[in-house]
């Protein structure tokens, strides 16, 4: 499913993936309500417009199942670096408890990739997303 976005031309919601609509009206600036969006929603938009996330940003892929759960968006950046992105989206929990699971899947993927396919070093970044805020990189806040 599409983010959603209403024209301010004629009032219609249109899906992101339809503009410009039938009025002809193409926004210079959509302004996305995240909040009304489920977490599937936020997701299926980055991955629709990687470049919200970082620039750069490409093959995108959503909710990446490994051994200790999913993680919200796979890609690479503009200097091919694997990234891992967590989506904070309506969320009670800190800025720590985001942290240590981008850590946990971070150990997972490396311990993967030196003992099942013998990757001597898999470097990664750790990606925290906030809809609407600046991307924060926490790669080295972990170390």
């Amino acid at each position: 499913m599409s983010a959603v976005v209403r024209c301010d031309s004629c009032g219609m919601y249109v899906p992101l993936k339809n503009w410009p609509h039938k009025c002809g009206s193409m926004p210079e600036k959509m302004e996305i309500n995240f909040k009304a969006l489920s977490h599937k929603q936020v997701l299926d938009y980055y991955v629709e417009n990687p470049e919200e996330v970082e620039p750069g940003l490409h093959d995108v892929m959503k909710e990446v199942a490994i051994f200790r759960g999913r993680i919200d968006l796979v890609g690479r950046d503009s200097h091919d670096i694997l990234c891992l992105i967590e989506v904070v989206h309506r969320s009670n929990y800190d800025r720590a408890f985001w942290l240590k699971k981008l850590w946990k899947y971070r150990r997972t993927l490396r311990t993967m990739g030196t003992r099942i396919y013998k990757c001597p070093s898999l470097n990664m970044r750790l990606l925290l997303k906030k809809p609407g805020h600046e991307t924060e990189d926490v790669t080295h806040t972990l170390d």
